[in-house]
């Protein structure tokens, strides 16, 4: 522990980021080759996993904006209103700290939506659609019931794509349609201010009558069966764009701020990428990914050719796009 406590405030909680994030992505893939191992690959959560890691890595991107906002807030509010000091190298400091925050995310997540993106459970998934269950999280608040039927996952409105754009943003195309079929000004202020299923003369978050009561295992869930090779690469790319992306915070301080917002487009640009090839559809989704294996590719050339530092660094990224771009337009199909 003394490599997170005897650091330096900042330099310490990266750290213990870059650990959790790390976990979280290694207890996916042993989910993954559990569930490989227990039934054959017949519950095959891979997509899913992929799609709601790279919601997270969405976040944190986003968070290069709003986290100096938050942290600006966070430093007023302990200059003048601290009552005490909690010692940075205790661990009771962090283990209440946990706590409480996550106590605050439940509530702020709670409050934010009912349900959540993957239709199954498992690292990466925790939410029930049924009306039943819905609001049945929580094992410290009371609000917790066990299992008795068997529980559909996911969402009310289920998604039919892994592209993280789409599911970023599907909500947003749901409520704009209701926006503009909801007749009456103030009706359309309330479609925005007022929860998802609330509609004239009913009450700020609807009825629960009107959630559908699912049980058992969702019908006609999108999934997609994704060979091996494809899961492989995916994994392989994703674990390289987290170490680019961890690499990017830490410098971001000596970048200009057209700098920082390139990265985030490329970092965006990316986990697109990645989750678009989960969909095994059409050829642009391949395209899309061909077009940032040779940008990348491209770049590093430029940088070796410059003689920028970190050679061995730029040489394995040159040789690994470059070799990801001449797979994709050799493998058959691709084009």
């Amino acid at each position: 522990m003394d490599v997170f406590f005897k650091a330096d405030g900042v330099t310490g909680v990266r750290r213990m980021f870059y650990a959790a994030a790390s976990f979280f992505i290694i207890s996916v893939i042993i989910e993954e080759i559990y569930l490989r191992f227990k039934d054959g690959g017949k519950e095959d959560r891979f997509a899913d996993s992929i799609t709601s890691m790279i919601a997270g890595m969405f976040m944190v991107i986003t968070g290069l904006f709003t986290k100096a906002m938050e942290l600006g807030i966070y430093v007023y509010v302990f200059e003048n209103f601290c009552i005490y000091e909690l010692p940075w190298d205790s661990p009771w400091t962090w283990f209440f700290s946990f706590l409480g925050i996550d106590l605050g995310y439940y509530w702020f997540h709670r409050m934010s939506h009912d349900h959540q993106e993957s239709g199954t459970i498992g690292v990466c998934s925790e939410h029930a659609k049924s009306s039943s269950c819905s609001s049945r999280i929580g094992y410290f608040l009371g609000t917790f019931e066990t299992e008795n039927d068997i529980v559909a996952y996911g969402l009310v409105h289920p998604l039919t794509t892994y592209n993280p754009i789409s599911v970023q943003l599907c909500h947003l195309q749901w409520m704009w349609s209701v926006f503009w079929t909801t007749p009456g000004l103030m009706n359309k202020v309330f479609v925005i201010f007022k929860g998802p299923g609330w509609q004239p003369g009913k009450p700020r978050t609807g009825l629960i009558e009107d959630i559908p009561d699912i049980c058992g295992p969702e019908q006609n869930k999108y999934n997609t069966t994704i060979p091996g090779w494809l899961k492989a690469y995916i994994v392989f790319h994703f674990a390289i764009n987290f170490l680019l992306l961890q690499t990017f915070i830490d410098q971001c301080k000596e970048l200009s701020q057209l700098q920082v917002l390139m990265g985030m487009v490329f970092e965006i640009y990316t986990f697109t990428c990645i989750g678009m090839l989960c969909n095994l559809k059409p050829w642009w989704n391949v395209l899309a990914e061909m077009v940032r294996c040779a940008a990348v590719f491209t770049l590093t050339s430029l940088a070796i050719h410059q003689d920028v530092e970190a050679g061995d660094a730029l040489l394995f990224l040159q040789v690994t796009y470059g070799l990801s771009v001449l797979f994709w337009f050799l493998r058959p199909g691709s084009r």
